[in-house]
């Protein structure tokens, strides 16, 4: 048994040596000492270099259709206008006159306030000159009793999706079109709820406009081929807000809204960006309200910060290596928004890829939105936008 002892005793040695090395402090040849200095710091934007610029999507643009009853968000009306709808059908390369059985108009329902019952949209033939200068008064003047042709009950089951609204009445059918009208359809939208709410539709600019099927009986003997279909999308829409004339202030800074706006900010580069064994740890964009932020309830919307390639004002292209993006409040909030640019800050100032320590502002989804947001600018005389950088320099090296 003495070749254990040997053994043992090796064991012993090699257990001492590896507690050695893993007790803190007991490795000064090896082991750094000190702590990292972490560090916060306020860049505000450079005075007078924040820009609202507007025009990049307009009409055709337009994403989403808006419709609100009472919103304190906004009051808006919408329209859709379909191209004309042929007086026959073709039915083995023949034309044939027809009767129409039914019609079905169809919207794709985007988002609303599901915690709001009662909805319902109504439908109203409208001028055919509605247009991109169609003004929410305009829109209001068409939608009276007389101009009524159907209305869409939603029920509280339907998030979103397909709504239809089915017409077989005869004499709503026979009258739907005017024959001075030339087959052409432009229908008006306002809606109902049991409170102030609304709705966005998906426009033609978005996943798809409102569409419009005739249902007819041809006039051929086949009974099998009787049956046809003519089905239209719509060929332009819109909508309009009873606040869309608010005056725009150059002093603020704003996002969204139609044509849609964008905001440009700009920085200094701070000077421990010099310094190459500096690590960032955070970067916050902070921006503050100069009106409450107002929404639909359950309609997200984003404040979304890009970098720039080049800047070059209004014209400067937004980078999508990286960005950065924050919900918007519905209810009216003024606090502070706070929006990430971590990955956005990181590559200001770089030797090979870097971007210029400018931002764009923009809305998401643009084209449609009930959110408009407007932020103080470097000319306010508060709130200026800035950005909160925290930092980390290394730990000193001890001497042993």
């Amino acid at each position: 048994m003495r070749w254990l002892l040997p053994l043992a005793t090796g064991a012993l040695v090699l257990a001492g040596c590896e507690e050695e090395l893993t007790v803190p402090g007991r490795c000064p040849e090896l082991c750094p000492g000190g702590q990292p200095l972490v560090q916060d710091t306020v860049v505000l934007a450079i005075e007078g270099s924040d820009t609202a610029f507007f025009g990049y999507s307009g009409h055709t643009g337009t994403t989403s259709l808006l419709v609100s009853n009472g919103l304190e968000a906004g009051e808006a009306r919408s329209w859709v206008r379909f191209p004309q709808r042929s007086d026959s059908v073709t039915v083995s390369s023949v034309v044939h006159p027809y009767t129409t059985d039914s019609v079905v108009f169809a919207f794709n329902l985007v988002a609303r306030d599901t915690l709001v019952s009662g909805l319902k949209l109504y439908l109203h033939r409208v001028p055919l000159a509605f247009d991109s200068l169609t003004t929410f008064p305009d829109i209001e003047a068409a939608l009276g009793p007389a101009s009524l042709i159907d209305s869409i009950a939603v029920p509280d089951s339907v998030k979103s999706g397909t709504i239809r609204a089915l017409i077989t009445d005869s004499t709503t059918l026979a009258n739907l079109i005017p024959p001075d009208d030339s087959g052409r359809l432009a229908l008006g939208i306002r809606m109902v709820a049991d409170e102030p709410t609304g709705v966005r539709l998906s426009a033609i600019g978005g996943s798809g406009g409102a569409a419009f099927a005739t249902y007819v009986k041809a006039d051929v003997a086949d009974t099998a081929l009787q049956r046809q279909t003519i089905s239209l999308s719509s060929e332009d829409n819109g909508f309009a807000l009873a606040s869309a004339g608010d005056a725009i202030d150059p002093d603020l800074l704003y996002a969204g809204r139609r044509p849609s706006g964008r905001s440009v900010l700009r920085f200094p580069i701070p000077d421990f960006f010099r310094d190459s064994s500096v690590i960032l740890v955070r970067a916050t964009l902070e921006l503050t309200p100069a009106e409450p932020l107002l929404g639909l309830r359950g309609d997200a919307a984003l404040i979304d910060i890009r970098g720039v390639i080049k800047d070059i004002g209004a014209k400067s292209t937004p980078s999508f290596a990286v960005n950065g993006s924050a919900s918007l409040p519905t209810d009216g909030s003024t606090a502070l928004f706070a929006v990430d640019v971590l990955g956005i800050v990181q590559l200001w100032g770089l030797p090979e890829g870097g971007l210029p320590p400018t931002v764009l502002v923009a809305l998401a989804p643009d084209g449609g939105s009930f959110h408009r947001p407007v932020f103080r600018s470097t000319r306010s005389a508060e709130g200026k936008p800035r950005l909160r950088i925290t930092y980390m320099r290394p730990s000193q090296v001890e001497q042993p």
